[in-house]
């Protein structure tokens, strides 16, 4: 204690900045620090021109007439947080050309990765079975211990949920991403499942202090390995939002996340 008060002072007579660690995710409630507003935005998610040409093409196409950009919301929500600043108080949700637009539109961006490699990773995910030695409730069980270690220290993680698979679509954009705030894991209950909760910024749904994904990892089935059996293990997988019907979720990843300081004015 002697040695950090000293370390202080020292820094206050060299007028050396103070530096101080950024806030815990596991403080951060949506109904405080999440946007008022909900996912849904008018228009081509396409910039400039290329919007104008892209509703058009989508007009004929079948292509919906909004979109979301909830990892940027997400992504958004966690940088205003760990900056220690008041996120946007506004209800109406920003139209293009808005400052607060484009940057939830760059960090939407960001969130898709590099050269966008992590809508591939959504892709690959929707092309494997639910279940099995290989399929989405496989790759979610290997996810969990990463992200649960990073919740533990209090970082923010962004989840990618897979909600949908390939036989029934090819579009991406039926899949979604929300902020993880905390993760709770629950003993082993009599029937041999244990269940892994986290408490979620869900863009979808402003202001739901209560929204999780929750997630039971199990055994499905037994299969051979030369002699012996084995089990496959896996992962089952909802969202719950207070009010609304459970939403099935195929699969979870981590969608890595970088802090970035919000511009000034927003």
């Amino acid at each position: 204690m002697m040695r950090s008060l000293l370390t202080i002072t020292t820094a206050i007579a060299l007028g050396a900045p103070i530096r101080t660690a950024p806030p815990s995710i596991n403080e951060f409630r949506p109904s405080a620090h999440g946007f008022a507003f909900a996912n849904s935005f008018k228009g081509s998610p396409l910039p400039g021109a290329l919007g104008v040409f892209g509703g058009a093409l989508g007009a004929a196409a079948g292509a919906p007439s909004s979109f979301g950009l909830c990892g940027g919301m997400s992504f958004v929500a966690a940088d205003f947080y760990l900056a220690g600043r008041a996120i946007p108080a506004t209800s109406t949700v920003p139209a293009r050309g808005h400052p607060l637009y484009d940057y939830i539109y760059a960090r939407q961006v960001d969130s898709l990765g590099p050269n966008i490699e992590l809508a591939a990773k959504f892709s690959r995910w929707m092309d494997v079975p639910d279940q099995g030695q290989v399929s989405a409730g496989a790759f979610t069980l290997g996810a969990l211990p990463p992200m649960l270690d990073q919740l533990g220290r209090g970082e923010p993680v962004v989840l990618g949920l897979v909600l949908t698979d390939s036989s029934r679509s090819r579009e991406p954009w039926h899949n979604h991403q929300v902020l993880a705030c905390e993760a709770a894991m629950e003993a082993e209950s009599p029937r041999g499942i244990t269940r892994c909760t986290f408490r979620i910024y869900d863009p979808n749904y402003p202001r739901a202090d209560g929204a999780s994904v929750r997630i039971d990892l199990r055994a499905f089935g037994l299969v051979r390995i030369g002699h012996d059996l084995s089990p496959v293990l896996g992962a089952q997988a909802i969202r719950e939002v207070p009010g609304f019907r459970a939403t099935r979720i195929r699969g979870v990843f981590d969608m890595p996340y970088e802090p970035r300081t919000p511009p000034d004015g927003l």
